[in-house]
């Protein structure tokens, strides 16, 4: 499974996948299978945009229609931080760091962080500075769907675009 979901679905739930379900509600989770060279990979996404709905991210806030959604979820954020000594396994369990790595030979870290713990972390004297990573708009990100410079959007501030529907 992707870590996508990682604070929603941690490794070891148990789920229930009703595959006759004919209606998607926003917010629902959808698991679907990405067909991989080798073994498929199991993947879940949070639906947040429904068909005919315009879908627009400005300084990490989803806007549907125009209007800001409230998260209803546990989102993480990347973070950049440098912490006294090594970090340790305990420590990156509790605040459950999520993919992430070390970025420096000075204890230097980027890790996505559930949001809910940014303020204790913030306060933590462990750090030596600890920083939500953001991007500026304009910036055109090669990651970002759809993989195209004429669309200068990132992750932090994405479109407008419109969700496709039929007819």
């Amino acid at each position: 499974m992707n870590t996508d979901m990682y604070n929603s679905i941690v490794p070891g739930s148990k789920l229930l996948i009703n595959y006759m379900a004919r209606t998607k509600s926003r917010f629902d989770i959808f698991m679907y299978t990405i067909p991989l060279p080798g073994t498929p990979q199991l993947t879940a996404q949070r639906i947040i945009g429904m068909p005919g709905d315009t879908l627009q991210i400005k300084d990490k806030t989803v806007y549907i229609n125009g209007i800001a959604i409230t998260e209803p979820f546990d989102i993480c954020y990347n973070f950049n931080f440098q912490t006294k000594r090594k970090l340790d396994s305990s420590y990156i369990a509790l605040f459950q760091f999520v993919q992430g790595a070390s970025i420096g030979p000075d204890h230097e870290y980027c890790y996505a962080i559930p949001k809910r713990y940014e303020q204790t972390l913030n306060a933590d004297t462990a750090f030596v500075f600890f920083e939500r990573k953001s991007d500026t708009p304009l910036r055109w990100d090669s990651e970002c769907f759809p993989h195209d410079s004429i669309y200068p959007w990132n992750m932090d501030f994405y479109g407008p675009i419109r969700i496709p529907k039929r007819g």
